[in-house]
């Protein structure tokens, strides 16, 4: 799978929403690259984030996720 198609089932591979054939294509890629395991650690920190009640999110995990909006946006662009 390239990045951009990794990208596409992140969300659904991550909640294990993907059939078995795409989780192992999903966990293939992101043993070897970089960045997506990145994008997918951003995931589980926005969704950890959010399922904490909270007043104020956290502004780390806000920057993270408008940066995994800005690449997941990009790469829909490639």
């Amino acid at each position: 799978m390239s990045c951009a198609q990794v990208m596409v089932v992140m969300q659904a591979y991550l909640d294990g929403e993907v059939d078995e054939r795409t989780a192992k294509k999903v966990a293939k890629h992101l043993d070897s690259c970089a960045d997506c395991q990145y994008e997918s650690s951003v995931y589980v920190d926005i969704k950890k984030s959010l399922a904490q009640p909270k007043i104020d999110p956290d502004p780390d995990v806000l920057a993270a996720l408008s940066d995994f909006t800005r690449n997941l946006a990009a790469s829909g662009n490639s």
